[in-house]
Formats: C-alpha cells, sequence, structure tokens
C-alpha cells in the first residue's frame, strides 16, 4: 500500500472516529435506555473494528 493512501486512511478513520464517538456520547446522556445501549454497542463495534483493521490502516504483516 502507498504510505500517502495510508495517511489519507488513518485521517478518514480520526474524522470518523470524532463523529462516532459524539454521536454516541449524546446518544448515551439520553434518558432513554434503549438509546444508551445502543450508543454503548455501536461505541464497542467502532473500537473493536479499530483494533481489528489497525485504525484502518491495514499494516502489512509479511516478513522481509
Amino acid at each position: 500500500m502507498n504510505i500517502n493512501i495510508k495517511i489519507v486512511a488513518f485521517a478518514a478513520w480520526i474524522v470518523m472516529t470524532l463523529i462516532i464517538v459524539s454521536a454516541t456520547l449524546r446518544g448515551i446522556s439520553k434518558p432513554d435506555t434503549a438509546t444508551n445501549l445502543i450508543s454503548i454497542a455501536v461505541l464497542l463495534f467502532w473500537t473493536l473494528l479499530s483494533i481489528a483493521t489497525n485504525c484502518l490502516t491495514f499494516k502489512n504483516n509479511k516478513k522481509q
């Protein structure tokens, strides 16, 4: 993968993370229990996805 693509992917991940964290924290602060649980689930899913994809950079694991 080209270095420039990795930089763009990481920048996109940062922007998406800020949007998702903002939306989920807004949902967690609502008085509705269902909204709270959905917001927590979305935040957990985004965290696990970010860990699985190395923050959308897809590190190359080839041994040289």
